[in-house]
């Protein structure tokens, strides 16, 4: 009984976090803290938790939140947690663009870089492909701002 109450205590806590993250441009969370949190959540746990705390503003995870930000030790820290990161890098907001997408509109090229990091050859290819609600892909916004 004690460890499903540390289960559910651990997701909790994680979806608070996750929230102030999203919600508040300021906030920068514990990077410690939140590797606990998420080792302590199954798989789908973290995707629900991502996609529950999406910001009602723009539809933005705490993916997109990091990328935009520049925050690459976030956005580390909450992919290597994970098995299926390209699952993870697939989720879109209002705009239908990917954390890759807002890493390179945002100019961030350590996110751009741990995003494509955390990939294989051929999942990097296939996230390179994604297009956005204008049916551009992250490579064709990367071509327009140059």
């Amino acid at each position: 009984m004690q460890y499903i109450f540390c289960y559910y205590s651990a997701a909790k806590e994680l979806k608070n976090v996750i929230t102030e993250y999203v919600t508040k441009s300021e906030y920068h969370p514990d990077i410690e803290k939140l590797r606990d949190l998420l080792s302590k959540v199954t798989d789908g746990q973290k995707l629900n938790i991502l996609h529950q705390t999406k910001s009602e503003v723009d539809g933005m995870t705490a993916l997109h939140k990091a990328a935009q930000r520049g925050h690459a030790d976030v956005l580390k820290t909450i992919l290597s947690s994970h098995s299926d990161k390209l699952k993870l890098h697939r989720t879109k907001d209002y705009m239908k663009r990917t954390p890759l997408h807002e890493a390179v509109v945002s100019d961030q090229t350590e996110s751009v870089k741990a995003i494509l990091d955390s990939l294989r050859a051929d999942e990097q290819l296939q996230l390179l492909k994604e297009q956005e609600w204008y049916s551009k892909t992250p490579l064709r916004r990367h071509l327009e701002r140059c």
